[in-house]
């Protein structure tokens, strides 16, 4: 039960996929298969790569769009890189589309050896004639969105029921992207200094990144983590571990907004009735993700009375409203830890640390 089907499309643009000698099975067997993976329980996930020749911002949004709506669970995406032994090395094909390569450390991959620095590096696209640095900047952040509010299901409540309201969730995806500039400002400063750190991750050429990574202090930074870490999952954690209340509270007024857009003539006792119901799924969310990366363990159980069966509904079909699961008398829940979730909190903070 633990097997992943890897849904591996790197693009979805046919004019991508025959510069790259590549083709992908039709989009409605994908969802298919998507569908019936759901169905008998297999997490499944998309994989698509930035920078490919022929890609442009547009068509990449629009490929990342039919992945996040086709079914899949994760996206994960990934920069291209221009490895030895492919056509991303050969100066004839570079040149073709006009690609721009720059170097990056590969995460956690040095070591010293007879008293020698070793580092593993690579070369990714960062730029071609279809694509700017500024949209493989902003791809990159839309990566990271994707990564912090639709990847592994965290915000599971938020997605149901945006669907539930006929918005896909592609288009919740892309609502928090637009709107960043306005969530709080603890979310503001991750996403600048996650492109910051983007900027700064490139190297113009090998020589002069290995020759900086070999002084000292430099290379203390590579061993501690400070420097050359996997800027996705370093920033994903960084949200997750210190800005969750901030994403609730930002998640729920982009929800909100979504739904009065694509209801802009509903009566004011219908949408007094939608955000009652909203009000209610964040609580919920709120007590089921409480303290779920903290590293103390806690016997504490938490309560919350509502109207809504959350449960059921949590197990119905995707596009089943809440409103269908409103009960007459309030449901009482209880949230706790179980033995086992303890004992897998306590051996991955054994195995990972706790920083």
């Amino acid at each position: 039960d633990s097997f992943i089907v890897a849904m591996s499309t790197q693009s979805m643009s046919e004019t991508v996929l025959k510069n790259i000698n590549r083709s992908n099975i039709k989009l409605d067997h994908y969802k298919a298969i998507n569908q019936h993976l759901k169905k008998v329980g297999r997490p499944t996930s998309g994989e698509l790569i930035i920078g490919l020749p022929g890609e442009t911002r547009e068509s990449f949004m629009k490929g990342a769009v039919e992945v996040i709506d086709s079914g899949v669970q994760r996206v994960v995406i990934y920069t291209l890189m221009m490895l030895h032994g492919t056509e991303f090395k050969d100066p004839g094909y570079r040149s073709r589309f006009d690609m721009k390569g720059k170097y990056r450390i590969i995460p956690l991959n040095c070591g010293e050896y007879d008293g020698e620095k070793v580092f593993d590096y690579e070369e990714v696209c960062i730029e071609n004639k279809d694509m700017s640095f500024e949209d493989y900047l902003y791809i990159r952040e839309f990566a990271l969105i994707t990564e912090v509010i639709f990847n592994n299901g965290i915000f599971e409540l938020y997605f149901k029921y945006a669907l539930s309201e006929g918005i896909n969730k592609s288009e919740f995806v892309l609502a928090a992207l637009k709107d960043i500039k306005t969530a709080p400002k603890k979310i503001i400063k991750l996403f600048k200094e996650f492109n910051r750190e983007t900027r700064e991750e490139l190297w113009n050429s090998e020589e002069e990144m290995v020759k900086h990574y070999k002084k000292d202090e430099n290379y203390k930074k590579l061993v501690s983590g400070e420097a050359g870490g996997n800027l996705m999952y370093k920033y994903k954690s960084l949200n997750m571990v210190h800005a969750m209340p901030e994403w609730m509270e930002y998640l729920t007024i982009v929800l909100k907004k979504c739904i009065n857009k694509i209801n802009s003539n509903i009566s004011n006792k219908d949408l007094k009735i939608k955000n009652h119901e909203i009000n209610n799924l964040v609580e919920y969310h709120k007590n089921k993700t409480w303290k779920f990366l903290e590293d103390s363990p806690s016997n504490e159980i938490l309560k919350m009375k509502s109207d809504y069966n959350f449960v059921s509904w949590l197990e119905s079909s995707e596009n089943e409203p809440l409103k269908s699961f409103k009960t007459n008398k309030q449901i009482e829940y209880f949230f706790k830890l179980t033995d086992r979730q303890k004992r897998e909190k306590n051996d991955m903070f054994r195995r990972y640390g706790k920083t």
